[in-house]
């Protein structure tokens, strides 16, 4: 697959940024290698390799024991809070309910 100027310019308005010139080329230039070793990937024979899930031989994964311990103190934590209110931390709202 060839990235050329019409594509970038298509994921500038996908992606609603705005890329100079010079960065148009760079990313077309980094984009093309991209797909080109993606490329190389698909023509490797994987037939007859079942799938795997883990890259652990045993396929377990070692994990810590998962043992209780003391919590942080809320009020240490609190005050490294940017903005804190009656114990919590107090955030911006980030739901919107949309446009009637």
């Amino acid at each position: 697959m060839k990235i050329d100027k019409n594509m970038i310019q298509h994921l500038e308005v996908l992606s609603r940024i705005d890329l100079s010139p010079d960065e148009e080329v760079e990313l077309a230039d980094q984009l093309g290698r991209i797909v080109e070793y993606v490329e190389q990937l698909q023509e490797v024979e994987t037939e007859g390799i079942p799938p795997t899930n883990s890259v652990v031989p045993d396929g377990r994964t070692q994990l810590r024991s998962d043992e209780p311990g003391p919590s942080l103190d809320r009020d240490v934590i609190l005050a490294e809070a940017p903005d804190a209110e009656k114990g919590f931390f107090k955030v911006p709202k980030v739901v919107d309910r949309g446009t009637p």
